[in-house]
């Protein structure tokens, strides 16, 4: 088969902030993709319009026509029943509805096999076939994939399946860690999401700069009024900022402590580091994270060399809902 016959897979990742599509190989290997803005409280129509707005821009990047393409994958945050195809938001991206037929929809908008998973476990899938379960050869047979991002999450592959439970499994954000710690969005108290997440590093770093002792450059970068965010932090800290520097390592200790938490319950191959947050704090945080583990388990000396970095960057939610449609249409 040529390289111009050679089956396309669209992937779809649904996040907290934004929608990301791309047009995957049956390798993994992404050909172009585009991005689109979601608000919290978003209607759910919304949400489906930015969806094929992305999709048919990565497509158009990528010169490929709805011929060439063999399934659509879509992963979303929260809980999404994969059977019914159906999906009802997250507290990080609230929906103003009950349980949208994603799947239904964008199958009938596509006219292909759609295929619909949790985002953060679609990401776990991508990771062990094409990231770094694959590149560490074929002895891996169970990954951990935590995502942090504007939230906090995980994904188990286990002998190459996905781990679903009854749907919420993976939900490890809102597993309460901090008696009486700050409100989480779910509508808990100190869940492990309160530390060791985006929005935990925006909270502490707007507290950093309303302190009048702190002088930093996380507040002069926002004179236009905008709320700082997570990737400030981590581009201040990459600058050297003192401040900044805490955060990161306040942000690594938080992490350290989902990843012990997971390989507590769980002993796996591999624990895979990936969302924005992750991503955009690159091997500095991930060395941090790997000294807390240490520092938290230190007889967990297998956690502490286990955890890794995604290699597949920002788009390894986009590979994992393209591995869903190339797995989910190989089972029909």
């Amino acid at each position: 088969m040529g390289e111009a016959e050679a089956p396309r897979f669209v992937g779809v990742d649904v996040g907290g902030t934004k929608v990301a599509a791309g047009i995957v190989t049956a390798n993994g290997d992404v050909l172009a993709w585009a991005s689109r803005a979601v608000a919290r409280g978003a209607s759910a129509s919304t949400v489906v319009e930015e969806i094929r707005d992305a999709v048919e821009e990565a497509r158009s990047r990528a010169r490929v026509g709805w011929e060439a393409v063999r399934a659509v994958g879509v992963g979303a945050p929260g809980r999404v029943d994969p059977q019914a195809g159906t999906w009802e938001g997250s507290s990080n991206l609230v929906l103003d509805s009950g349980a949208v037929p994603l799947r239904y929809q964008l199958e009938a908008w596509a006219g292909l096999p759609t295929f619909l998973e949790n985002d953060v476990k679609a990401a776990a899938l991508g990771e062990f076939h094409h990231g770094v379960g694959h590149g560490l050869g074929t002895g891996t047979r169970s990954l951990l994939y935590v995502s942090v991002g504007t939230g906090l999450a995980a994904g188990l592959v286990m002998d190459g399946e996905l781990f679903r439970g009854t749907g919420e499994a993976g939900e490890i954000g809102h597993i309460p860690v901090v008696a009486d710690g700050y409100p989480c969005n779910c509508g808990q108290r100190g869940c492990l999401e309160t530390v060791a997440s985006g929005r935990a590093l925006a909270r502490w770093a707007r507290e950093v700069v309303e302190d009048a002792q702190w002088a930093t450059s996380m507040g002069r970068q926002r004179l236009d009024g905008a709320p700082l965010n997570g990737q400030d932090v981590l581009e201040a800290a990459a600058r050297g900022d003192r401040a900044a520097l805490d955060l990161r390592r306040r942000l690594a200790r938080g992490i350290a402590l989902a990843v012990v938490i997971g390989v507590r319950a769980y002993d796996p191959d591999l624990v895979v580091l990936g969302g924005g947050v992750a991503v955009g704090g690159e091997r500095p945080l991930l060395d941090e994270v790997r000294a807390a583990v240490g520092t938290l388990a230190p007889e967990l000396r297998k956690a502490e060399a286990c955890v890794h970095l995604t290699p597949l960057g920002h788009l390894a939610g986009v590979v994992g809902a393209a591995t869903v449609a190339r797995l989910g249409l190989s089972r029909m």
